[in-house]
């Protein structure tokens, strides 16, 4: 028999929620949409630079 579990549905409809929850301030569907891929699609964004470049 396989064991198998809905469990990472769940935590990805619970992610789903609360970023739903917290958008409503947003002024249209695209934005949230948007919110949904940035934090749910597995892309990791950082600062353009790590370090400050010193140019002279």
């Amino acid at each position: 028999m396989l064991c198998a579990n809905n469990g990472r549905v769940e935590g990805l409809n619970g992610k789903a929620r609360t970023i739903t929850r917290r958008s409503y301030g947003f002024h249209s569907a695209s934005a949230l949409i948007a919110m949904l891929f940035l934090c749910c699609g597995g892309v990791s964004v950082g600062p353009a630079h790590a370090c400050p470049q010193i140019t002279h």
